[in-house]
């Protein structure tokens, strides 16, 4: 048989980020959890009913059916290890991010299909990190180009940025306590649950946008900054507001981890 008489009805669309730390690759994917997507979107719970090990903070899957989708952001060393890769592969992945667009004969057929398999394959192959990004940049409802913060300097730094209006400041942080003390809420959760108003909704989301910062922490208190993940997954470059926030928590803290997008 020749290539062009297989029916092809997956492709899976890869891209890795390397010199990330296991343990932020874990914060990272707990926080994405907690983040609101778009319609038609929903994470793969038949995925994480089916294996009893799966554990999220190794692997955010979201899904999207109707698109013929599933879009993967996982600890790639972690995955090795669990599928018993041999030892020079376990070293090449070591804190290694996968992202991945795995994509069913339906999203095929619409954004690669050709007069042949061939083809069809060489036209995912010119569109990979235009697929990844589209999916991605379209995902959530709430920006991934903020930074995070513990929650004590995320307070100083609110209090510092609005200039002491204090009505203001409470507002924000209303809604990180909330977060806080309800860890497994996603973002909309705790939005419909502080500010049931949607101009209220609105209002706050633009006020942690505008400082550059997320109201979901990092529950791992041995983490003490986290630049946005927009630029961490290298979709994006640092803006100068991250520099500014990264050199801002490595003066109270110390060690901090940022990442260099290529």
């Amino acid at each position: 048989m020749t290539v062009d008489e297989y029916i092809l009805n997956r492709v899976d669309i890869t891209r890795d980020v390397h010199n990330i730390p296991e343990n932020i690759i874990k914060e990272v994917n707990k926080m994405l959890y907690r983040l609101p997507m778009y319609d038609g979107y929903l994470h793969n719970e038949q995925l994480e009913d089916r294996y009893k090990k799966f554990r999220k903070e190794d692997s955010f899957n979201a899904v999207n059916d109707t698109r013929g989708i599933e879009f993967v952001i996982y600890n790639k060393h972690q995955a090795a290890e669990d599928n018993h890769y041999d030892h020079d592969s376990l070293e090449y992945y070591k804190d290694t991010v996968r992202i991945e667009l795995r994509c069913n004969k339906h999203y095929i057929d619409e954004h690669f299909d050709d007069k042949n398999i061939k083809r069809t394959l060489l036209n995912a192959y010119d569109n990979m990190q235009v697929s990844v990004e589209e999916i991605y940049l379209r995902l959530f409802k709430f920006p991934t180009s903020l930074c995070h913060l513990p929650s004590k300097l995320l307070i100083k730094y609110l209090f510092d940025e609005t200039g002491g209006k204090k009505a203001l400041c409470r507002r924000m942080v209303t809604l990180l306590d909330h977060l806080d003390k309800y860890f497994y809420d996603d973002l909309q959760k705790a939005l419909d649950e502080v500010y049931p108003s949607d101009k209220r909704q609105r209002n706050i989301k633009k006020h942690y946008a505008e400082y550059s910062v997320s109201p979901i922490t990092m529950r791992s208190k041995a983490i003490p900054f986290i630049q946005s993940i927009d630029s961490l997954l290298e979709f994006k470059l640092p803006t100068d507001k991250e520099i500014r926030l990264y050199h801002k928590a490595k003066k109270e803290y110390g060690e901090v981890f940022f990442h260099e997008p290529r």
